[in-house]
């Protein structure tokens, strides 16, 4: 797997996520890693959005994924009831500019996040202030929407408390 936790892999690993959004920028990489790995076959529901172009999909097209470009800011294109274990997004947000830019891609990714589940972040792109926004977006918001956030050197967890 990319760059994360040792947490993230022995979850795929041992068969607890069974079901992973990846909210990416970029050329499915995740999913090439864990069909290198052999993590996929533990997978049931694998969905990945988002690239910065068009090159970045063709790429995805060429490794045989399946990919669609979208909006982390606009509700996601799938059913209200379409529950993902795991949803990670690695090095892209410090992109969202916006305190209501980053209450929108939690909200729409958040309401997709299974009970139990985790939303994993983390970026080193930008000039390093990304969690200091997302702390400051999620102060507010914590408590209603039943999250719970533990962070360390490699990222944000967020974990659906229900």
């Amino acid at each position: 797997l990319p760059s994360g936790p040792r947490v993230l892999k022995d979850m795929i690993k041992s068969g607890k996520v069974k079901r992973i959004l990846d909210v990416g920028a970029g050329a499915c990489t995740l999913e090439g890693e864990l069909r290198r790995k052999g993590y996929l076959k533990h997978i049931h529901n694998f969905l990945a959005f988002g690239a910065y172009d068009c090159s970045m999909l063709r790429i995805c097209a060429e490794r045989g994924s399946i990919s669609f470009q979208y909006s982390w800011g606009i509700p996601l294109p799938i059913c209200a009831s379409c529950k993902f274990d795991l949803i990670l997004q690695f090095w892209g947000v410090h992109h969202i500019r916006t305190f209501q830019g980053r209450i929108d891609f939690l909200e729409n990714l958040l309401g997709h996040l299974d009970c139990g589940g985790l939303l994993f972040l983390t970026d080193g792109g930008g000039k390093g202030g990304w969690r200091a926004q997302f702390r400051e977006a999620l102060d507010r918001w914590e408590k209603p929407k039943k999250v719970k956030r533990k962070e360390d050197k490699s990222g944000m967890s967020i974990y659906r408390t229900c």
